[in-house]
């Protein structure tokens, strides 16, 4: 499975400490139809499962990854989720030349 989305909101949490929390989402839309999810953890042992359900990819990552994808999402585009059988993945299908940014 992999769907194309073109925007995305974010909700940073705050205010827990305890284990098995959520520290951000970020919820992918494609036009205004929620397409995926990604799900940050305070706690890297308490990363859940990527998944598929109801037309929704959910992609688990620990908080530490947060600027990262947060840096795909500003920088790239085309970009889709990707799900297959419990790996899931966030990225381009376009090749990009070398060096796009050098200089910006």
């Amino acid at each position: 499975m992999n769907v194309q989305f073109e925007s995305y909101a974010i909700n940073y949490l705050g205010g827990q400490s305890t284990t098995n929390k959520r520290g951000a989402y970020i919820y992918c839309f494609s036009g205004t139809t929620l397409v995926g999810r990604l799900q940050f953890f305070m706690n890297a042992a308490d990363v859940a499962k990527n998944d598929y359900t109801g037309n929704i990819v959910t992609l688990s990552f620990h908080i530490s990854q947060f600027q990262d994808v947060l840096h795909v999402l500003e920088y790239e585009k085309p970009l889709y989720l990707f799900f297959n059988s419990g790996d899931g993945r966030i990225g381009t299908w376009d090749q990009e030349p070398v060096g796009e940014q050098e200089g910006v």
